[in-house]
């Protein structure tokens, strides 16, 4: 589009109230672009938060009345999040009042939830679009032992995975289960189940469509690997472990090898970090210092990363036969509690979630950290006010782009959740260079301000731009071009547009953006999908390529304005 056809596009645009003032933005070396917040009358929480296929996440919120100190609920909410932090679709799955228990997500977007009603779990399916397809419970087949949940997921076939316990160890015959079901994913029918005899709790993964799951059974603590069919590839006995504790770690790394991490404790008397190969064979093991547990997970080169859930605030790197790469502790900088969440980066480092209490117990601050495979810290984001424990970190997910989804909870002053939050982080700097700036000020008395965060790469396909100090409600169109330029009042605006030649504007779905009441706005670029008045097209390599933002405005009566232009070099 020239620019004397965007003139006259603009200008017949301009239609608006009056709008309030907002705060610029400030520029971060890690960039939590947004924070989606979510607060009802009762209590508010975020319970999971698991990636989609298509982009974005499916976060579960849950909110109700306190009872006791239990973590009862009343409503379960299930939301589609874009990687602009829009709400795509929301499902209630009907359950009665009970307990969120765990979320996942397929290849193709189906969404499985798990809950707990009247001392039962219930499994609900949503299909791409949200829609409820089916809810069945899972039996249990002990006597006298209702069906725990330890984890959900999918199978290599398609079906819903459902892992539990069974706990029967005080009720004679002792006929404790350790379980493994699969529902048929159109009609939640049961395919197969897998019920081994087991006693006290066990922990479980699912990973490449198959259930691992460690548990105490006759004789000892054993791994089992159930894969599609329910085939047991292997069971596998745990040395020196006698019994599963809360704070107990486990992971799988899609291709059939699992890692533990368990507590420190008179049930373990030797090594307590052990990996087994995808035939069952104990590959290495170690001792670390997990007195209240620890989280762990494989990295993409197959190394195995631990960090502990409290008070020692450490976290180690072990290669393939368990020799310690490194052993890190929290930045000093700041007084956490311990480490949460953890999830590799495809660069073969780690992000782990913890929360900072340098103030109070109630009002601390998230912290999201990322360490890169030689155990330097590559950068620490902190989230203000939404959490105090690590424990509220729920999830931490990490995308094809690189960049970093945190699931996270905010506490009232009396340690209850009552506001539930969604966060993407992009790591890395501005990879632009700012022009136009100053941009003219809006009604806010401030200019409009743009500028970017992600990678210069053009194959990564990760640059967000980032807009602020923009008129609260407005709505905010995206361009760019190869060429800069300067048009003062381009369409009637009150602004400069100061882009030159061919001019591409985002008006995908999705891609015409509001700003927010702190007057930001934000927008995932698809590099191989820019527009251009000729078509899109892929960005390339060596192209210089210049956005800025057009928004409307009332100052006083109806108009327009812009930011200040970027440009980006892309490598």
């Amino acid at each position: 589009m020239n620019i004397a056809c965007l003139s006259a596009a603009l200008a017949a645009l301009v239609t608006l109230a009056p709008l309030s003032k907002a705060a610029p933005v400030a520029a971060a070396q890690s960039e939590a672009t947004w924070i989606a917040q979510h607060r009802t009358t009762g209590r508010a929480s975020l319970r999971a938060l698991e990636l989609h296929p298509a982009g974005g996440a499916v976060v579960a919120l849950t909110w109700g009345t306190t009872v006791g100190s239990t973590e009862d609920v009343d409503d379960i909410e299930v939301r589609w999040i874009s990687e602009d932090g829009d709400w795509l679709w929301r499902a209630l799955p009907p359950t009665l009042p009970g307990m969120f228990l765990d979320l996942a997500v397929d290849g193709a977007g189906n969404v499985a939830v798990a809950t707990e009603a009247l001392g039962q779990v219930w499994i609900s399916c949503l299909d791409t679009t949200g829609s409820l397809r089916w809810t069945v419970e899972a039996p249990s087949v002990a006597a006298g032992a209702s069906f725990r949940l330890r984890a959900l997921g999918f199978a290599a076939a398609g079906e819903v995975l459902v892992t539990g316990i069974q706990d029967a160890f005080n009720t004679p015959p002792f006929d404790g289960r350790a379980s493994v079901l699969a529902l048929d994913l159109t009609t939640g029918q049961t395919q197969w189940r897998v019920d081994r005899p087991a006693i006290y709790d066990a922990i479980a993964t699912i990973a490449g469509g198959e259930a691992f799951v460690v548990y105490t059974g006759f004789p000892g603590l054993l791994l089992d690997r159930i894969g599609g069919g329910g085939q047991l590839v292997y069971s596998a006995p745990v040395p020196n472990a006698t019994r599963i504790l809360q704070g107990d770690g486990i992971a799988a790394d899609g291709a059939g090898r699992a890692a533990l991490s368990l507590r420190s404790s008179f049930y373990t008397t030797g090594p307590n970090v052990l990996t087994f190969d995808a035939n069952g064979g104990l590959a290495w093991s170690n001792t670390l210092q997990l007195d209240f547990g620890g989280t762990v997970t494989f990295t993409t080169s197959g190394d195995v990363v631990v960090c502990d859930r409290a008070y020692r605030r450490d976290v180690w790197r072990m290669d393939g036969v368990g020799a310690v790469l490194w052993q890190r502790s929290a930045p000093s900088n700041v007084n956490i509690y311990g480490y949460g969440p953890l999830a590799a980066t495809p660069s073969d480092g780690v992000v782990l979630a913890s929360a900072d209490t340098l103030s109070s117990q109630n009002a601390g601050v998230g912290l999201v950290q990322a360490i890169d495979a030689a155990g330097t810290t590559s950068w620490v984001e902190t989230l203000p006010g939404l959490a105090w424990d690590s424990s509220r970190f729920t999830s931490l997910a990490v995308d094809s782009r690189g960049n970093v989804w945190a699931g996270l909870s905010r506490l009232d002053g009396s340690g209850q959740p009552f506001e539930g939050a969604a966060a993407k982080i992009v790591a890395g700097g501005d990879p632009s260079t700012a022009y136009c700036a100053p941009s003219v000020a809006n009604s806010t008395g401030a200019s409009g301000a743009l500028r970017a965060a992600g990678s210069v790469v053009a194959a990564h396909d990760n640059v967000t731009l980032l807009m602020g100090s923009l008129p609260e409600g407005a709505p905010v169109l995206v361009l760019n071009s190869r060429a800069a330029g300067s048009v003062p009042g381009a369409g009637g605006s009150q602004g400069t547009l100061c882009l030159g030649g061919a001019i591409g504007r985002y008006v995908g779905v999705g891609q015409v953006r509001r700003a927010n009441a702190a007057g930001l706005a934000w927008l995932q670029l698809e590099l191989s999908n820019t527009p251009t008045p000729t078509g899109a097209r892929a960005v390339l390599a060596g192209e210089t390529w210049n956005f800025q933002a057009w928004h409307r405005d009332a100052n006083p009566g109806p108009t327009s304005n812009f930011t200040n232009a970027i440009s980006v070099l892309f490598q």
